[in-house]
């Protein structure tokens, strides 16, 4: 298990600055009916479902990777070991558990129980998503406005399941806010 801080790397745009956008942000679910507090995945996926390319986010949103920063700081993120890797880094001001076959983290369960008294963040990749989804309250998906090459999908979200509760217009993607029902 690695515990340390930041994902999707790079530091947000000069000028508005991150702050800019906790104000115009939804506030957090309020904790889980099951004893927990919210887990909640965050992610961009492309207009075709994409949401990786070879093991790297095929595009680069300044915008939506500061959006990202300032939702998850603080928190804990859930990441998988080859989308670890492929971000090269641990992921600042967040304690990161990093999934693995053969790593202290190797199960889903392990996961929930560390993050189990706060609200954590799921931050991919394509698998670890499809794994948690029975286990989240909440989505943040950043629904990019443009269709990209590659081989890592974003699971299909059932609508009988999941209602967007908030969304977000930005210059190249609209930030929707889902909760399960």
């Amino acid at each position: 298990m690695i515990s340390s801080p930041h994902m999707r790397g790079g530091t947000p745009p000069r000028g508005g600055g991150v702050g800019s956008y906790s104000d115009k942000l939804p506030p957090l679910a309020p904790p889980h009916t099951r004893g927990r507090n919210s887990l909640t995945i965050i992610v961009a996926v492309a207009k075709n479902n994409v949401i990786g390319s070879n093991g790297i986010i095929p595009w680069n949103i300044p915008e939506e990777m500061a959006l990202f920063k300032s939702i998850t700081m603080g928190h804990p993120v859930i990441v998988g070991r080859k989308t670890f890797d492929s971000i090269g880094h641990e992921l600042p001001g967040r304690e990161n558990i990093v999934l693995s076959k053969s790593g202290e983290i190797n199960c889903i369960e392990k996961a929930l129980e560390q993050t189990k008294e706060k609200q954590a963040f799921v931050i991919g990749g394509a698998s670890v998503y499809a794994q948690m989804m029975p286990f989240v309250d909440q989505m943040r998906i950043s629904h990019l406005k443009k269709a990209y090459e590659g081989d890592a999908l974003f699971p299909k979200i059932d609508r009988n399941i999941w209602r967007i509760t908030k969304q977000q217009e930005f210059s190249d993607f609209i930030h929707s806010t889902y909760t399960r029902i």
